[in-house]
């Protein structure tokens, strides 16, 4: 595994949900259910681009535990920012921002904290890092944040592959049915996403709530829904939760 020289400068590095560190080989997963995932590939790539850019401001961001005590309650961004600390160095400008646990609730924590926050991003070179598989659907949830919320100023979102970064070519080769099986599931969720019928994972499962995962994150909608919700969710959620 070779990485690629980094030389490409950012304002702002997004690097988006990686798995939680295993605690004994304190690594991120790199396949997950039989299809890749690429955790760690995803935070090696992070720690080269950071290298880079030591005076970037830094966003990871993911989804928060189970039934978690307080919007701080996220051991992806913890191990995220920890990987990051350990392999690049306690000197960079790093951001946690913890969210519901799926892409598009990603974004809208982010763009929530800088429309709370009045960020001006006026011209700034704004990196989405992430995997292969997962730039089309990220993509398409960034331009839905973009309409829904508007950000102040003009900035260029540059989409970044981690497996550009750092070679992994055995996921071509030896594990290449765990690679397609992951590429089939992202068409399988962009043409959902096109037609209307697209799911967020961590509040819904098929039609009914009840069955998807809300019932883990109802006391935090409770208390921090203005940080996690958008005005749609809020819509439908709250009215059914009775709020």
């Amino acid at each position: 595994m070779k990485s690629i020289i980094v030389k490409s400068k950012y304002d702002i590095i997004i690097v988006l949900n990686a798995s939680e560190r295993n605690q004994k080989t304190r690594l991120f997963d790199e396949y997950d259910k039989g299809l890749y995932l690429g955790g760690q590939t995803r935070m090696e790539a992070a720690a080269e681009i950071c290298k880079n850019n030591m005076d970037s401001k830094i966003i990871v961001v993911g989804g928060l535990k189970d039934n978690p005590e307080s919007i701080d309650d996220s051991k992806k961004t913890k191990d995220m920012e920890e990987y990051l600390l350990e392999n690049v160095g306690k000197q960079i400008n790093i951001q946690r921002i913890n969210s519901l646990p799926c892409t598009k609730h990603n974004f809208i924590a982010i763009f929530i904290h800088w429309s709370a926050n009045q960020i001006d991003l006026t011209e700034k070179k704004v990196a989405i890092l992430t995997n292969y598989y997962h730039l089309p659907r990220t993509f398409k949830f960034l331009s839905n944040a973009i309409i829904d919320y508007g950000i102040k100023g003009s900035p260029i979102f540059i989409p970044i592959a981690a497996e550009s970064i750092i070679n992994k070519s055995e996921i071509y080769e030896s594990k290449s049915t765990e690679f397609l099986k992951r590429l089939q599931g992202e068409v399988k969720g962009l043409s959902d996403l096109e037609k209307g019928e697209y799911k967020d994972p961590c509040l819904y499962k098929k039609e009914e709530y009840e069955k998807g995962k809300l019932e883990n994150f109802i006391n935090i909608i409770k208390s921090e829904g203005d940080m996690l919700l958008s005005e749609a969710d809020k819509n439908s959620l709250l009215k059914y939760l009775n709020i």
